[in-house]
């Protein structure tokens, strides 16, 4: 049995809009130290509806009070 890794990351959370329309936040590891998220971000879908305002709200609450995102490999 392996054990588990677990890589974090310093990221930074930001709006994104869909092309379709709906709006979702995007989290950039900022670091390059999370292997998992290779040049790519993680993201979250919002609620139909989230202004955009509320959206930025959100991102700017994750960005002051998250310290870095994690992925542990099982």
């Amino acid at each position: 049995m392996v054990d588990p890794i677990t890589d974090c990351a310093t990221s930074h959370s930001m709006v994104k809009v869909y092309a379709s329309g709906p709006l979702s936040l995007a989290g950039d590891p900022v670091d390059g130290n999370l292997a998992i998220a290779g040049d790519g971000v993680f993201g979250f879908d919002l609620p139909k509806g989230v202004t955009t305002e509320r959206a930025a709200e959100t991102a700017g609450f994750l960005n002051d009070h998250l310290v870095c995102m994690t992925h542990t490999t099982l």
